[in-house]
């Protein structure tokens, strides 16, 4: 499946602040630009200064991918970064930070 020439993602987003509402706001961003949303609710804390895009894997595909996503939410380029994090619900899971500017 491609929306806009480009295939769906499954992003995954946590709040990593305890913002109410922040999750919901990066939701329509990404789906306004063609992403699928898929709900994580809170972090594991709520700590996070900067925000974190996660990809599987360092591959230049994975690293397109997490550049799409932080690029839709306003983040920098350098918030990605691999892990092994099980993502089998989602493509690229992003923890939301205080720099996450809804």
């Amino acid at each position: 499946i491609t929306a806009r020439g480009l295939e769906v993602l499954r992003v995954l987003v946590e709040n990593g602040v305890g913002t109410p509402g922040l999750v919901e706001k990066a939701r329509a961003k990404l789906v306004d630009d063609g992403f699928r949303f898929v709900n994580g609710g809170n972090a594991a804390s709520f700590d996070f200064d900067e925000s974190a895009v996660i990809i599987p894997d360092g591959t230049a595909k994975s690293v397109a991918r997490g550049q799409r996503v932080a690029r839709s939410l306003g983040l920098p380029e350098s918030s990605v970064s691999t892990s092994d994090r099980a993502q089998t619900v989602a493509d690229v899971i992003v923890i939301l930070g205080k720099d996450f500017a809804p």
